[in-house]
């Protein structure tokens, strides 16, 4: 199976990310890391999604369908899938473990 990294540009609206991921399931795309959050424009949130697909499966092909997914305004792959993964691992490990060190943090 190969490794695809996506960067993700959609409007802010409630469910956008459940259907963008959503996408990649029922294309037996399984998501091994996402990352998401605001952009610096309003109104706007980014998503870097790194999935393992299926060998027969045209990483085009997801693109083509995240475009049509309601509100998404951007999609793009990375080219540098490694590095997408170890930044994403880097931030993975100084996430904190549980809601209630969240909280704590929070407070």
């Amino acid at each position: 199976m190969e490794r695809h990294a996506l960067s993700v540009t959609a409007e802010n609206h409630p469910g956008v990310l459940t259907q963008v991921c959503g996408l990649f399931a029922t294309r037996e795309a399984n998501i091994q890391y996402l990352a998401a959050g605001p952009t610096d424009q309003r109104g706007l949130s980014h998503m870097t999604i790194v999935v393992r697909a299926v060998e027969h499966m045209d990483v085009e092909d997801l693109v083509d369908h995240a475009h049509k997914v309601p509100h998404v305004t951007a999609v793009e792959v990375l080219e540098d899938v490694d590095t997408v993964v170890d930044e994403l691992q880097a931030m993975n490990e100084r996430a904190p473990r549980t809601v209630g060190s969240l909280t704590q943090r929070a407070f």
